[in-house]
């Protein structure tokens, strides 16, 4: 897990809904459900999701159920947030890039 994941402060949720009337959680009631669901769509593991919300694997894993995430679709840029990300970072990414090519010996190239 990478130091800006340790230090990252929970967003506070868009609604206030607490639980349902059968008692089910109810999704966003909480920041860490919001950390969960949006670290998800940013392609995070779960086992870092629930080290970053306190979470465990299976409250995790129903979340994400529930709302319909999986984390592979970041991954295979499926879904607007991998294609964001990637379009904002392109430019940077390539820079970076070219500098760690131009620092590999020519006897590895």
């Amino acid at each position: 897990m990478t130091y800006a994941l340790k230090k990252w402060q929970l967003p506070d949720p868009p609604l206030e809904l607490g639980e349902n009337a059968n008692g089910h959680v109810a999704l966003l009631s909480k920041p860490e459900d919001f950390a969960c669901l949006l670290l998800a769509r940013l392609g995070q593991s779960g086992k870092t999701i629930s080290k970053v919300t306190g979470l465990t694997g299976g409250q995790v894993s129903y979340r994400l159920r529930m709302a319909n995430i999986q984390i592979r679709d970041y991954a295979k840029g499926n879904n607007w947030y991998a294609r964001t990300v990637i379009h904002n970072v392109k430019k940077l990414a390539a820079k970076q890039l070219a500098i760690e090519v131009e620092r590999i010996p020519e006897a590895h190239l």
